[in-house]
């Protein structure tokens, strides 16, 4: 919940308020289509300038509703879940396909696949979840008064209109779309390729759930080709932000390929470090934990840092652990040299355990295998 709450900070831009022209809301007994207006020049026919409208005219709705909205999302996905996941089963045959002929890994499939384990319970849930935070919007945050019936205040409130780009992971479309909602912010949203099936159908699901409310249904979508980024990355007209979730090289052309600002990342490379007072049972269950609970995600853990104190201790128990859950571990001298004498005692140890490339260090694996390394 905590991490909910700082997701959606992040969505409510602070600065001063300002006044804003905005078209009429409609009513749910209106008969014209939601996002039908258009500009005197026709151009609200593109994504962005429908969800520019979208936007300012959802300012005129009240909080309550964007939670109403939130909950006909939920209802609506649950309603739809078989048909998403038949999408989804030939989104996943069809990258089976390509990963068997070497032109997709095998990292990417995991994330694909929206059936594994908790994920879809997890992901309509997270909509509840964000249902329930505080509205982030209309916080005072600054307040100096400058002058004489001058005064200054920093105020919460939406960005705008969101363009976020990530691979694969189907059921970001939802986790956008929540955060986008509850902070009163429109997105358009795309996805991978591989993944177009299934996010057509919870776009769909989507934009269904928010024609029963007073929100334009043009407030989230969704586009499918890299050539409609191009053309949307060039339209700093109507997108205040651009979020890239995905690969360095993602973001980076992103970045070098337009004007509207962008919120980017690099790597996960994310590293444990196991000092000299680390507790044995604790060490097992976080590092385990850390690179088998999802280890395609951005945030599993690459590389174990190992005190040197410990090698004789709590590594060799650390390992065992790792080896039988079916990780392979890439080991500096030191750290092999601590296994090899206990060799015996681990599963795998021929097939899992070898001697770390220098390269292991500085690769984000996103598969089950760790790279260890001793510390002085």
């Amino acid at each position: 919940m905590q991490l909910l709450k700082a997701l959606l900070s992040c969505l409510a831009f602070a600065l001063t308020a300002r006044a804003i022209a905005v078209p009429t809301v409609r009513s749910n007994d209106d008969s014209a289509t939601h996002g039908d207006a258009l500009y005197s020049d026709g151009s609200a026919e593109t994504p962005a300038a429908k969800d520019g409208l979208a936007s300012k005219a959802s300012q005129l709705v009240d909080a309550s509703e964007r939670v109403k909205a939130l909950h006909e999302i939920r209802a609506e996905l649950e309603a739809s879940k078989d048909a998403i996941f038949a999408a989804n089963t030939e989104d996943v045959n069809a990258a089976q396909a390509e990963v068997d002929a070497g032109r997709m890994s095998s990292s990417l499939l995991k994330r694909l696949d929206l059936r594994q384990g908790d994920k879809w319970d997890s992901m309509v849930q997270g909509v509840a979840d964000v249902a329930q935070l505080p509205d982030p919007n209309g916080k005072v945050s600054y307040a100096s008064e400058l002058d004489d019936q001058l005064e200054l205040y920093r105020v919460s409130c939406p960005i705008g209109v969101l363009l976020v780009i990530f691979e694969a992971r189907p059921e970001v479309v939802v986790n956008i779309a929540a955060l986008a909602i509850r902070s009163g912010n429109a997105a358009i949203l795309k996805g991978g390729k591989e993944s177009n099936r299934t996010t057509q159908l919870i776009s769909k699901a989507i934009q269904t759930a928010l024609s029963r409310t007073f929100l334009p249904d043009t407030y989230i979508q969704t586009i499918q080709t890299r050539a409609e980024v191009s053309s949307l990355l060039s339209l700093d007209r109507y997108i205040d932000l651009v979020i890239p979730r995905g690969s360095k090289e993602l973001v980076r052309n992103i970045q070098n390929s337009t004007r509207i600002p962008v919120m980017g990342h690099a790597d996960g490379l994310c590293t444990v470090y196991l000092d000299e007072s680390a507790d044995t049972e604790i060490a097992v269950r976080v590092v385990v934990d850390s690179k088998t609970d999802y280890p395609a995600a951005c945030n599993a853990a690459e590389t174990l840092l190992v005190h040197e104190t410990l090698l004789t201790t709590v590594w060799p128990k650390v390992a065992k652990a790792l080896l039988d859950a079916s990780v392979e571990l890439l080991c500096d001298p030191p750290a092999l040299v601590a296994l090899q004498y206990r060799a015996a005692e681990f599963p795998h140890f021929t097939t899992h355990v070898r001697e770390a490339p220098s390269a292991a260090y500085d690769t984000e694996h996103l598969a089950l295998t760790l790279a260890v390394k001793t510390m002085p």
